[in-house]
Parts: C-alpha cells; sequence; structure tokens
C-alpha cells in the first residue's frame, strides 16, 4: 500500500509538473531619453493629409508601377510643393528624432505590434516627395539630403522590434535607396563622397538580424506563454512534423518543454544569423507545430535583410565610383582604389561568404554586383524572373546575380 501510494504520489507529482506553466523571465531594455521614436510617432499624428489624397489628386492609380508614379511627381511639381507644405511640422518632427537615439519599447504581445508602422511608411514616402520637389528648384545636394534622410529612418525603424518592424525599416530604406539611385548619375563629386559616407555610418550602427531575432522571440513567448497559461491537456498535445523523417507526428509535450524548445530554437538561429550568409546552416526546427509555421518567416526574414544590407552598400559604393570618375576621369581598375580616400574600406558581399563585392570596369562604365540569393557568382549575369514577377527582380529562389542598376 504504501509503494502504491508512493507511485501515486510521483505520478500526482509528475502530472502537476507537465501541466505547470512556463515560467519566462522577460527583459526589459531601457530606452534612450530623449527617444528618437517618440518624435517618429508624433510625426505620423501631425500629417495633415496622407499619400491617399495626393494619389487622388495626381490620378495615381494603385496598379501604377514605381517609374510610373515617380513620372507623374516629377511633371506636377507645383501640386507636391502644395501637398508637402501641408505636412512641414510632420518632416519637423521627424528630423528632430533623426537627431536622437532610437529605440522602439518592446512588443509584448500580437495587439501591441505594428499600429504606427503605416505611418512610418508614410513619412517615409513624404521625404521622397520632399526630394523631387527639391529638385523640381534646382537644389539636387537638397534632394540628396531628403533620399539620405529616408535611409536614416529606415535604419532606425529596426531598433526594439521584431521581423515586421525590420520590414518596414527595409521598405522605407528601399524607397529613399531607389530616389537617391535616380538622383546619382546628376550628383556632384562632393555630394557623392558626402552621402558615400554617411551610407557607410549607417551601415556600421544597423542592427544584426540576429538581434531582431531576438526581439521576435520574446514577442512570440509573451504570445506563446498567454496560450500555455490556459491550455487544457489537450492543447499541449503538440502536433507537428519529425524533422528526420519529414512525416506527421502527435506526441505529448509539457508546457514548460514547448516553451523551452521555442527559445532554445530561437537561439541557434540568431547564432546562425551571426554567419556570413552563403556559409550559413539554419537549425532544424523542433517539428512542433507552430514554429513550423514560423520557420519560413524567420528563414525570409534573413534574406530580406541581406538583400536590404547588399543594395545599400551597392549604392554606397557606386557613390564612391561616381566621385572617382568626377575628379580621375575614368572609374577605378579595381574597388580597392576607391579606399580610404572615398570610402573607408571596400563592402563585403551580403550574399557572400565574407568576400567583397564584384566588379568590372567596361571601357566608360563598370558593372558591379553580388552573387545574390543562389550563393553563386554568375559572372555579373543578372536575375531574370520573367514576366510573372518582373524582369530582374530578385527573389529568394532566384539564379543569377544582383547587380547593380539592373536587379531589383
Amino acid at each position: 500500500m504504501a509503494l502504491l501510494g508512493l507511485g501515486g504520489l510521483g505520478v500526482l507529482v509528475a502530472l502537476i509538473v507537465f501541466f505547470l506553466p512556463p515560467d519566462v523571465a522577460f527583459p526589459n531594455t531601457p530606452l534612450p531619453s530623449p527617444n528618437g521614436f517618440d518624435y517618429a510617432l508624433r510625426a505620423t499624428q501631425a500629417q495633415q493629409t496622407d499619400l491617399a489624397a495626393l494619389d487622388k489628386v495626381l490620378q495615381i492609380k494603385p496598379k501604377d508601377t514605381y517609374d510610373e508614379r515617380q513620372k507623374i511627381y516629377v511633371s506636377h511639381p507645383q501640386e507636391l510643393q502644395k501637398w508637402l507644405s501641408q505636412n512641414q511640422a510632420a518632416l519637423q518632427l521627424l528630423r528632430q528624432g533623426l537627431a536622437c537615439e532610437y529605440r522602439e519599447p518592446p512588443v509584448r504581445g500580437v495587439a501591441t505590434v505594428s499600429p504606427h508602422y503605416t505611418g512610418f511608411r508614410e513619412l517615409g514616402r513624404t521625404l521622397t516627395i520632399e526630394s523631387y520637389v527639391r529638385e523640381a528648384k534646382g537644389d539636387k545636394p537638397g534632394a540628396a539630403r531628403s533620399a539620405l534622410d529616408g535611409l536614416k529612418f529606415g535604419h532606425q525603424i529596426p531598433h526594439g522590434t521584431p521581423i515586421i518592424g525590420a520590414l518596414v525599416g527595409y521598405a522605407v530604406q528601399g524607397v529613399a535607396r531607389r530616389r537617391l539611385e535616380q538622383l546619382l548619375p546628376h550628383l556632384d563629386a562632393k555630394t557623392c563622397l558626402m552621402a558615400a559616407g554617411e551610407m557607410e555610418s549607417l551601415h556600421e550602427k544597423r542592427v544584426p538580424f540576429a538581434e531582431v531575432l531576438q526581439e521576435e522571440k520574446w514577442n512570440v513567448a509573451s504570445n506563446l506563454l498567454t496560450m500555455l497559461q490556459g491550455a487544457s491537456g489537450i492543447g499541449i498535445q503538440v502536433a507537428g512534423t519529425d524533422t528526420k523523417t519529414k512525416k506527421a507526428r502527435f506526441r505529448p509535450a509539457s508546457k514548460r518543454r514547448v516553451m523551452n524548445d521555442f527559445l532554445v530554437y530561437m537561439d541557434a538561429l540568431s547564432a546562425d544569423a551571426k554567419k556570413p550568409y552563403a556559409l550559413s546552416q539554419p537549425t532544424p526546427p523542433p517539428g512542433d507545430f507552430m514554429t513550423n509555421i514560423l520557420v519560413p518567416v524567420f528563414l525570409r526574414g534573413r534574406w530580406n535583410t541581406s538583400k536590404c544590407e547588399t543594395a545599400n552598400q551597392m549604392l554606397m559604393t557606386a557613390l564612391a565610383l561616381r566621385a572617382y570618375q568626377l575628379k580621375n576621369g575614368v572609374y577605378p581598375a579595381t574597388l580597392s582604389q576607391l579606399a580610404p580616400q572615398f570610402i573607408k574600406t571596400v563592402p563585403p558581399d551580403g550574399f557572400g561568404a565574407g568576400e567583397p563585392l564584384r566588379y568590372k570596369k567596361q571601357d566608360a562604365n563598370y558593372r558591379l554586383w553580388s552573387i545574390g540569393s543562389d550563393k553563386k557568382d554568375d559572372g555579373g549575369q543578372p536575375c531574370d524572373n520573367g514576366k510573372k514577377t518582373g524582369r530582374y527582380l530578385m527573389q529568394d529562389k532566384s539564379q543569377g546575380d544582383f547587380v547593380f542598376g539592373i536587379s531589383r
């Protein structure tokens, strides 16, 4: 009887432990004061009219391509100026924030994610409108300044955010980068040097994707904790896929095991994200249903980071190349001739294993490229996805190189 009693007590204790909710200590990162995030938030509230109103005035349609939109902007400088004058207070607040350290308050739950990100995209596009207005007035250095402010804002946004915030930051950078690339052939050497230097400084202060994954870890963990605290016995039976056999499985797991598996996996992904893209070998997920759903988001986030950073590095290099060409009359034979006068160092290929960007002087021009998503050097042959996704649009499964001035 004593043995039966002890056995029953052991089973009871095991059941209690099995159903016991996880005990997770969430980090509390201190926020800077003043915080650039607060200024950006106030700037979104200060926007008098959104860009949808401007698009309606200019008769821009949702199906219009980026290039079609830009042509319309260029042909309507007065309408752009009128709209911009209504949003000067927003731009003033945003620029006050650009001068401050920036960090978004910790995101700990679905309800607190992204209510302000639409406004942040609007602010990025507002800086682009300002760039067009300045160019129309003959102020090309000022137009470049507006685009650089957009790049800086895009670099700020990922500080303290999970993946969704980082993607918004990359999108804002993309709009500003496209605008600066349009201005590139018309900029003088002084402006090119200034822009290249600022872009190099922004890259040095960028948020590594490993840090973004840590914020994503705590955001998802907070939601998972809420689920597990109220889960029944059925709720913690983890249906998923066996990572070895790839077959569906159904196994019991304690609430603490579910949480621990997720946290350990995210730490492994963060460690892998610190490696060069071409050397990355992501750890297989634990196999539970929830993590299997999220894994493609995590992996594509790493690709988006590499694409954005590589595009920035190529534009920075192109700015330095133009400054070199304006000073010397020709482009350099190799990128190493740019350092340290035009840029500090030749940037590495964001899709490579640490080697520099590829470059080839071609008579009076040049070709600058990254090996791209397939991690293979095709000699500067741009990826071409045909009509389905747009010519030369690079995606995570694209074959071919990521070529400056051609690939998107």
